[in-house]
């Protein structure tokens, strides 16, 4: 089995994260693996943030046996934030669960 990693391209706002400039929050996350806390977006209560991912790179003819989203999170006080990572195909959204953000 092939897997392919699809990293964010552009942003697919509106993004409210603050860290990064204007049309450019992917820069900020599109690494794998992910560098820490060298690029960061501040997360504050109730926002959002969504990217766009070029899927040029999958042949028409591929069969899509599994799907994993991949987030790296953090805060300042364990247990006061969450997150959940999604998927939108076709028009429906698909949820992941819900984390508590460690510290």
């Amino acid at each position: 089995m092939t897997e392919v990693l699809l990293a964010p391209v552009s942003d697919a706002g509106p993004n409210s994260y603050s860290g990064g400039a204007a049309g450019l929050h992917y820069t900020k996350v599109a690494e794998d693996p992910h560098d820490g806390a060298t690029t960061t977006l501040t997360i504050l209560l109730n926002q959002s943030e969504s990217y766009g991912v070029d899927v040029s790179v999958i042949p028409e003819t591929a069969v899509i046996n599994s799907l994993r989203l991949q987030m790296a999170v953090g805060g300042t006080t364990a247990g006061e934030s969450s997150s959940h990572c999604a998927v939108r195909i076709n028009g429906v959204d698909y949820f992941g669960a819900t984390h508590l953000i460690d510290a």
